[in-house]
């Protein structure tokens, strides 16, 4: 007979962030992305990053969101109507913030010298999550990206 699987273990140093109704979300930004490893499932990426004051985020990613990211014209988009965000609160010290799942790249809402913005929508299709990358993070993202195609 089967065995039932196992629930796993809550991590003590994680806090998954939930998302409650529709509109903007926007994540702490992101001053170093240290990592890309494989997420739950085997269509999903998560982006290991560290924000201000070293707090570090999970950022998971189907992988079509990933790549339309990847290859999308480095173009930004302009919000067409005054849309309030709501800022998510960094990571406490010590613990790992989860966002939620990210289903699908929509646009970069801001470029500059200093900072790319690409909004992902969520598996609830009215939730929007723009992630503020550092241009050194978005270009470690795009580096740890490379080593893994070339690995795989």
């Amino acid at each position: 007979m089967a065995r039932p699987p196992r629930k796993r273990k809550p991590n003590p140093n994680y806090e998954h962030l939930t998302l409650r109704g529709s509109g903007f979300w926007f994540l702490p930004d992101l001053i170093t992305c240290e990592d890309v490893e494989a997420g739950r499932w085997t269509n999903q990426l998560v982006i290991r990053a560290s924000t201000y004051e070293d707090r570090r985020l999970a950022i998971p990613l189907l992988i079509p969101a990933l790549r339309s990211l990847v290859a999308a014209d480095p173009i930004a988009v302009q919000f067409e109507k005054p849309t309030v965000g709501r800022r998510l609160n960094p990571p406490v010290h010590g613990k790992t913030t989860e966002a939620p799942l990210l289903q699908e790249f929509v646009c970069f809402r801001g470029i500059s010298a200093e900072w790319w913005v690409p909004e992902f929508l969520t598996e609830k299709k009215n939730q929007h999550v723009l992630v503020s990358f550092s241009f050194a993070a978005y270009k470690q993202l795009i580096n740890h990206l490379r080593g893994l195609s070339s690995q795989g």
